[in-house]
Order: structure tokens, then C-alpha cells, then sequence
């Protein structure tokens, strides 16, 4: 290929990339008010690429790490299943279940993805994660605020942009601390009676549109985190906020069918995003920051032309 031929490829290929983010992004722009009123929850998918490992992945350490001679076991790709496995590791060696904990989320990022940044730049009310890496604190500039379970109280922050910790975290600041996180089964379903998280959700899922980014439909956290919604709209009268979770592409119909009755069956909305198949697995994922970078430039935008507007009246 020609130089003159790759470059009118490369611009066909741009052209074709931002016709594609049009629609999501101008769908979450409209999600998100000048005042803030929206949360956005962010999963592992987002921390690929920094160092992190994805709830499968992880899970599959610790098995190798805490049960002798089952390095060879790959844990399923359901979510009750990983979970499963997660509680028998820590069971069988809880000090190197720990430690492998520490090893795999207490870093700090390797790299931060501009999607994190462009997310913190956007007017939230809050912004909720079930990770338990550094990426999300490091992009919001701040420790102090920050909720983190078990006091994931949300009435006590009165501010916009306020990180919601809601499944714990590995590092608070220069602190390494695992015994907050929630990984297991029991955990996980413990917290869900027993803990803020519950009445936070609450509040949460009924009261603010969602944004739901980074998340696979496999990860067990997801797959909690979604239930609770059904319940709450089973058995309250709350208002039904707007929901959408941004997927890859699924070429595959059988597939991309059976995630939109699922997602129907919770009242989410699915936007899709094209998935970077030439690049290495880790990076695939890179069209999210730029889809990202775009939902914040026409947030500021709008920002400049309400500041206008106000100029000319006054």
C-alpha cells in the first residue's frame, strides 16, 4: 500500500470510527445535566490496560496461589461459579489469599486511561465502582471524600464528582489494606443484607439516571449489582431513572440477542462501541477513551455556550 493509499485508508477508518461514537455518545451527553444529576458506575473493563487484572483473571490467581496442585483449574465464566471459587481459596490459605489480593490490585497504575480522566471531567454526582485498583481515586485528584465500604454512605457528601468505593479497595493513599474488599461469596452476600450497600443503591438507582461503563455481563459484581436493581423495582413504587450500559460490538446475533432480552428484562439500555480488533487484547478497548474525550468536549462546550448566553443577558 502506497503512502497516499494508507493515508486515505487511515482517514476512511477515522471517518467510519466517529460515525460510529456519534450515537453513544450523544445519548450519555444527554444523560448528563449541567447540574450533575447522573451517576456513573464503572467496572474492571475500564482498568484493563493499567495493570489490572479482570474479575476472571483474578480469580484464576488466587486459585493458583491458595489451592496446591489445582493451578490448571480455570474458573467458569459464570459469575456464581467465579464467586464460588473466590470463597474456596480464601478458605483454603487466607494469608496467601491476601497476599495475592495485594499483589494484584494494591499497585498503582501502570498507566491511567484517558477514559478515567474524561470521566472525572464530566459533571456527576457521583462516581460509583465495583473495582477495587487505585485508577479511580488517582483520576479523581483527591482522597479525602472519598466512600469507601463499608461506610458507603452516601448523604454524608453533599458534593458533585464524589468516588463511591462501593465494593472497598486495596489502597487508601500510601495504606495497602485487602480486608475490606469484597470478593467472595460470602462476602458479597453478606454486604448485600447486612451493610449500607443496600439502602445506598437505594438511593442510588432511584433517584439519578446511570451510566454503566467497563462493565462485562459476566463479572459476578455486575451480576449482583443488577439483581438488586430488579428487586428494588419489584418491590418499591420508585420513579424508573434512565439506564444504559455501554458493550463492545458483539458480531455474534445469538449473543448480541441474548444481552439485549437480559438487559431488557432490567430496563437498560444498551449503546455499543466498536472494539479495536488489530490491537493486542489489553488494548482493544482503546475506543472508550476516545469516546469518552468526546462526551467531555461537548460537556464543556455546552458548559461555554450556557456561560455565553448568561454574558449576553446580563
Amino acid at each position: 500500500m502506497q503512502a497516499t493509499e494508507k493515508i486515505a485508508y487511515l482517514e476512511k477508518k477515522k471517518h467510519e470510527l466517529q460515525l460510529s461514537l456519534n450515537e453513544p455518545v450523544k445519548a450519555i451527553v444527554s444523560l448528563i445535566s449541567p447540574s450533575g444529576d447522573a451517576v456513573v458506575w464503572i467496572g474492571s473493563g475500564l482498568s484493563v490496560g493499567c495493570g489490572y487484572p479482570r474479575w476472571s483473571d483474578a480469580v484464576a490467581a488466587l486459585c493458583e496461589d491458595c489451592i496446591p496442585g489445582k493451578a490448571d483449574i480455570t474458573p467458569s465464566m459464570l459469575a456464581q461459579e467465579l464467586l464460588t471459587w473466590a470463597q474456596r481459596c480464601k478458605e483454603a490459605d487466607p494469608e496467601k489469599y491476601k497476599g495475592t489480593l495485594e499483589r494484584l490490585f494494591s499497585g498503582y497504575p501502570r498507566s491511567l486511561r484517558t477514559a478515567y480522566s474524561s470521566i472525572c471531567g464530566c459533571p456527576f454526582k457521583f462516581l460509583v465502582t465495583t473495582n477495587f485498583d487505585y485508577c479511580l481515586a488517582m483520576a479523581s485528584g483527591r482522597e479525602d471524600g472519598i466512600l469507601t465500604y463499608p461506610d458507603v454512605r452516601i448523604l454524608r457528601s453533599p458534593s458533585s464528582n464524589t468516588v463511591v468505593y462501593l465494593h472497598g479497595r486495596a489502597r487508601k493513599g500510601t495504606i495497602v489494606d485487602t480486608s475490606s474488599m469484597l470478593f467472595t461469596a460470602n462476602e458479597l452476600n453478606d454486604a448485600y443484607v447486612n451493610s449500607f450497600i443496600p439502602s445506598t443503591l437505594h438511593q442510588l438507582l432511584g433517584s439519578f439516571p446511570s451510566i454503566f461503563v467497563g462493565c462485562g455481563l459476566e463479572e459476578a459484581v455486575l451480576e449482583n449489582l443488577f439483581k438488586h436493581l430488579k428487586r428494588i423495582h419489584e418491590h418499591t413504587e420508585i420513579t424508573r431513572q434512565k439506564k444504559v450500559i455501554l458493550l463492545p460490538e458483539e458480531p455474534d446475533r445469538a449473543r448480541r440477542d441474548a444481552q439485549l432480552r437480559r438487559m431488557d428484562e432490567l430496563e437498560v439500555e444498551i449503546l455499543r462501541f466498536p472494539l479495536d480488533e488489530d490491537a493486542r487484547p489489553e488494548d482493544r478497548y482503546h475506543y472508550l477513551d476516545e469516546l469518552w474525550a468526546m462526551v467531555r468536549d461537548q460537556i464543556r462546550q455546552r458548559r461555554e455556550s450556557q456561560v455565553l448566553r448568561e454574558e449576553r443577558i446580563q
